[in-house]
C-alpha cells in the first residue's frame, strides 16, 4: 500500500487499515517514516517497523528490489 504522508488525507487513508496487523514504514530515502509511524502509533498500531535509510540504504546494503 502506498500513502503519501505529505497529503492532507494520510489519517483519513489509514481508517481502512487493520490496525492489528504489521506494518513495515519505508520511503526512498528514510526521511518520512519516523513522521508517520507516530501518527500511525497514536491512532492505535501497536506493530510498526520502520526501514532506516529507506530504499536507498536498502540497495547501498545491495539487497534486491522489486
Amino acid at each position: 500500500m502506498n500513502l503519501d504522508y505529505r497529503s492532507g488525507t494520510f489519517e483519513r487513508d489509514l481508517a481502512g487499515f487493520d490496525e492489528e496487523a504489521t506494518y513495515l514504514v519505508y520511503c526512498r530515502s528514510g526521511n518520512r517514516p519516523a513522521a508517520a509511524v507516530e501518527v500511525m502509533a497514536r491512532r492505535g498500531f501497536p506493530w510498526l517497523y520502520e526501514l532506516a535509510g529507506g530504499v536507498l540504504a536498502w540497495e547501498r546494503a545491495g539487497l534486491p528490489v522489486e
